[in-house]
C-alpha cells in the first residue's frame, strides 16, 4: 500500500487495538516507513510474537531509552529484545544497561515475574550483581515456575509442598500460572469453574523461569531467615549428604520456623542428631 492507505490502516488498527501478532507486520511496515502516527511505537512493542526475539529498530531504542509511559510488560519485551541482540548490537546494549538494571531491581521489589521479566532477571545476576537488597524480593522470584495447563475450563491450582503447612492457592490465566516450587516433594491439585477437583488426570507442562542453583547460596548469606532459601538448601541435598559442618546456624534457624510441617520437622531433628553424634 502507499503511504496514505498505510497510515489509514495503521489508524484503525491501533484505534482498534489490534496488537496481536499477526498485525505485527503492519507496524513494522509503519517503522520502515517513517509514518508518523500516535501509539506506532507502542504497538509495535504490544504485538512483537513472544515466541520469537528480533532486533529492535534504532527509532525505537532512542525513543524508548527517554520515554517513562510505557508499562512494566512493555518495557521487558523491550529490554528482553535488547538482551537477545547484545552480541550483534552491544553498544545499544551498554546503552539501555544502567536503565534495565534500575528496572529490574523496581520489577523485584514489587514481586513481578513472567517470561520476559525472568530473562532480564538472569541477565542481571548473570553478571554476578547480587546485592544485599535483592536478597529478599528474588526469595520467591528466583523459585518461580510456570504452568501450562492443556484441559479446559481449569481456573486455579493448588501447590502442595511436603515440608510445608501452607498451600498455595494459584489462578490460572489464559491456561498458565507462576508459582514457587521449593522442592522436589510436591503435589499439585487443579479445580475447575464448577469447583470440581483433579490430580494426575489433567494434562500440564512445568517450565522452570530461574536458576535457583547457581545464586540461592550468596542470597541465603544475605538473608538467612528467608525460609525459600533453606528449604532448597536442605531439600536439594543427597539424602547420604544432609548436612555438611557449615549447615549449623542456618539449620537451628530452619527448625524454628513454623511454616514447617511437624513431621518434616521431626525428621530434620532426627538427622541432625543422627550426624552430629
Amino acid at each position: 500500500p502507499d503511504d496514505e492507505m498505510l497510515t489509514a490502516v495503521l489508524g484503525y488498527l491501533i484505534r482498534s487495538q489490534c496488537f496481536g501478532a499477526k498485525y505485527h507486520h503492519w507496524y513494522e511496515l509503519g517503522i520502515e516507513r517513517e509514518i508518523r502516527i500516535t501509539s506506532l511505537y507502542e504497538a509495535y512493542l504490544l504485538s512483537l510474537d513472544g515466541r520469537k526475539l528480533e532486533r529492535v529498530p534504532k527509532m525505537l531504542q532512542l525513543y524508548f531509552q527517554y520515554d517513562s509511559g510505557l508499562s512494566w510488560q512493555q518495557k521487558a519485551v523491550l529490554f528482553v529484545n535488547i538482551i537477545a541482540a547484545k552480541k550483534v548490537q552491544p553498544e545499544v546494549y551498554q546503552k539501555y544497561l544502567p536503565i534495565m538494571e534500575r528496572f529490574a531491581m523496581e520489577q523485584m521489589e514489587a514481586g513481578h515475574i513472567d517470561d520476559n521479566l525472568a530473562i532480564i532477571y538472569s541477565d542481571l545476576l548473570n553478571k554476578g550483581m547480587i546485592q544485599k537488597e535483592m536478597a529478599g524480593p528474588l526469595a520467591k522470584i528466583l523459585f518461580t515456575h510456570k504452568m501450562n495447563c492443556f484441559a479446559p475450563n481449569i481456573v486455579r491450582m493448588y501447590v502442595l509442598h511436603d515440608q510445608l503447612r501452607k498451600v498455595q492457592c494459584v489462578p490460572i490465566v489464559n491456561g498458565s500460572a507462576y508459582f514457587e516450587l521449593y522442592s522436589k516433594d510436591y503435589v499439585i491439585v487443579f479445580e475447575d469453574t464448577k469447583g470440581y477437583r483433579y490430580g494426575s488426570e489433567i494434562s500440564y507442562q512445568l517450565e522452570k523461569l530461574m536458576r535457583p542453583g547457581a545464586f540461592y547460596r550468596t542470597c541465603m548469606e544475605y538473608a538467612p531467615y528467608e525460609i525459600s532459601y533453606l528449604l532448597y538448601h536442605f531439600t536439594s541435598r543427597d539424602t547420604h549428604r544432609a548436612f555438611v559442618p557449615e549447615d549449623s546456624e542456618y539449620l537451628r534457624i530452619f527448625l524454628k520456623e513454623e511454616a514447617l510441617r511437624e513431621s518434616y520437622r521431626a525428621e530434620l531433628y532426627a538427622k541432625a542428631v543422627h550426624f552430629y553424634e
